[in-house]
C-alpha cells in the first residue's frame, strides 16, 4: 500500500501532468481525435457546443471558459515588487502542514480559469502519525500568501480525515473538483460548489459497467473496495476521466470470483463526470494493481498508462495496448505525463523522455533526451522545464532546463531544504508561479518571472 511506496520508488520515476490554458492556446494541431473505438460497454457522452468564450483545444473541439475571470492583479500574488524572489523556491504551506513535523504535502492542483488559484492536501497517515494528521483541501486565492480549508460542507469528514493524495479542477468549470482519497472513507470523492460539499463516486449500491459480469452491470462494493489511486483528466474534455485502483478487481465474470483468487488489474471511466462508470482491464490484468499507476488521457480513445511495472499506449480506449520504449516508472498519485505548451509530451524514467510526431503518445514518436535528469514530475511556464525526482533526499531536489535546449539542465537551489522531492508540480500560467508538494517540505512557491504589466 501507499506506506511502501517510499522504497519502490528508489530507481524509477514519471512525470506528471498539468494542464494551463497556455497548453490549449498553443497546441491546437496536438492531439487528432479519433472516433471512439466500437465498444458495448461505452458511455455516451454530451457534445460539446462552441461558445463566443471558447478556446481550442487538442483536438480542434471547442473547450469554453467560463467569464469573467477574476479581476488583476491579486495581493499576495506576484508584483513588481517581487523581483528579489524571482527564481527562489519559498515554503508557502499552510501552518498545519509542518505540525506534526510528518505531515507530507500530498498534491497540489492550479485551474487556468482561475488565476491565483492554488489547492492543496496534506497528510501523514503513512508516516506513522503521532498523532495521526489530515489536512482536508485547503484553497489559497492568492498564490499561497493566504490559505483556508472549503471542505466543509457535506461528507467534510470523508475529505477532512482522509489522505487525499490526487486533486483534479475541472478546466472548464472549477467548481467541479475530484479528490481521491486513499486512507480513510478511500473512494473518489466530487464537489460541484468549489470544495464545500463532496459525493462519494463509488458508493456501495452504484452500478458500474463491467464486461462478462451478470447483466454487464455490478455494484461498485463487489468489483474493488473504492480504493481510487490517481485521476487522469482528458486534456480535450472534463468529463472525461480515467482511474486507476490501489487493489485488484473481482467480478462474477471473466475477472475471477468475487473475494477468491489474485483478482485483476483493473481501470475506470466516466464520460459524465463521475455519474456512470465503465471498468475495463488494464494492460497487465493478470499481475494485478501497480504501484503508482496513472492514466493520462489524450482524448476520447488514446490513452497512456504509466506505473511500476511498464508503461503502455491504447489509441482504443483500453481494447489493446502497446508497450513504451521508456519502461516503468512512479511517481505522485497525482502523476501521469506532462502535455507541454510546445505541443509534446514528457515522461520521466531514469531520464526524461519526449514523443514527438503522430500519433502523438504512439511508442514510435519517443526519444530519450540527452542530459536529463531522473524525474518524477516535469512542468514549465512556457520557457522553461521544472523537474524533480520524488525519491531525491539530498535536500535540493529541483532543475530547470530552458524549453529551446531540453539537454542544458541545472540543478537548482532550494533554500528551504525539503526532506525530499516532489509529489507533483503545477504551473499557474498567468502569475508565473510553479508550485510544488514536496512532502514533509509542504507547499513550496517558485515565481519563474514577473507578470506583464
Amino acid at each position: 500500500m501507499k506506506k511502501n511506496l517510499r522504497v519502490k520508488r528508489a530507481t524509477i520515476s514519471i512525470v506528471a501532468i498539468a494542464v494551463p490554458l497556455l497548453l490549449f492556446q498553443n497546441c491546437s494541431q496536438g492531439f487528432e481525435s479519433p472516433e471512439r473505438a466500437n465498444n458495448s460497454q461505452s458511455l455516451s457522452t454530451q457534445q460539446q457546443t462552441s461558445t463566443p468564450n471558447s478556446i481550442t483545444s487538442p483536438n480542434s473541439s471547442p473547450i469554453s471558459v467560463p467569464s469573467p475571470l477574476p479581476n488583476l492583479p491579486i495581493a499576495g500574488c506576484p508584483n513588481s515588487s517581487s523581483e528579489a524572489s524571482v527564481g527562489i523556491w519559498r515554503d508557502v504551506s499552510p501552518s498545519g502542514f509542518h505540525s506534526p513535523s510528518n505531515v507530507e504535502a500530498q498534491a497540489v492542483a492550479v485551474t487556468p480559469t482561475r488565476p491565483g488559484w492554488v489547492y492543496a492536501s496534506g497528510s501523514n497517515t503513512t508516516n506513522g502519525g503521532n498523532p495521526t494528521k489530515n489536512t482536508g483541501l485547503l484553497l489559497s486565492k492568492d498564490c499561497g500568501a493566504t490559505w483556508k480549508q472549503i471542505s466543509t460542507g457535506r461528507n467534510r469528514d470523508a475529505i477532512n480525515n482522509g489522505m487525499n493524495w490526487a486533486i483534479k479542477v475541472d478546466f472548464q468549470n472549477p467548481q467541479n473538483i475530484y479528490v481521491a482519497v486513499g486512507y480513510g472513507a478511500a473512494s473518489l470523492y466530487r464537489s460541484t460548489n468549489g470544495g464545500v460539499d463532496w459525493d462519494d463516486l463509488f458508493e456501495g449500491g452504484k452500478k458500474l459497467t463491467v464486461p462478462g459480469s451478470p447483466n454487464g452491470t455490478l455494484a461498485a462494493n463487489r468489483v474493488f473496495a473504492r480504493f481510487v489511486q490517481a485521476i487522469g483528466m482528458d486534456f480535450t474534455d472534463p468529463k472525461h476521466l480515467v482511474i486507476t485502483l490501489h487493489v485488484n478487481c473481482f467480478n462474477d465474470g471473466d475477472w475471477g470470483t468475487i473475494n477468491q483468487g489474485p483478482g485483476i488489474q483493473c481501470l475506470g471511466e466516466t464520460l459524465d463526470g463521475g455519474n456512470t462508470w465503465r471498468m475495463f482491464k488494464g494492460p497487465r490484468p493478470s499481475e494485478g494493481w501497480s504501484e503508482a499507476a496513472s492514466m493520462t488521457v489524450l482524448n476520447h480513445s488514446t490513452f497512456i498508462y504509466t506505473s511500476s511495472a511498464g508503461s503502455y499506449y491504447t489509441a482504443d480506449s483500453g481494447n489493446t495496448y502497446q508497450e513504451l520504449p521508456f519502461g516503468s516508472t512512479s511517481g505522485g498519485y497525482s502523476a501521469g505525463v506532462y502535455f507541454a505548451p510546445n505541443g509534446k509530451l514528457y515522461a520521466g524514467a531514469e531520464n526524461i523522455w519526449v514523443s514527438q510526431g503522430s500519433p502523438l503518445g504512439a511508442p514510435s514518436t519517443w526519444t530519450m533526451i540527452a542530459n536529463s535528469p531522473k524525474a518524477s514530475t516535469i512542468t514549465s511556464d512556457g520557457t522553461t522545464f521544472y523537474a524533480s525526482f520524488f525519491n531525491d533526499f539530498g535536500g535540493q531536489p529541483f532543475y530547470s532546463a530552458p524549453m529551446s535546449n531540453p539537454t542544458q539542465w541545472t540543478h537548482m537551489n532550494d533554500p528551504s531544504h525539503p526532506g525530499h522531492g516532489s509529489n507533483v508540480l503545477e504551473t499557474d500560467m498567468t502569475y508565473h508561479v510553479v508550485y510544488s508538494a514536496t512532502g514533509v517540505g509542504g507547499i513550496e512557491r517558485l515565481i519563474t518571472s514577473l507578470p506583464s504589466k
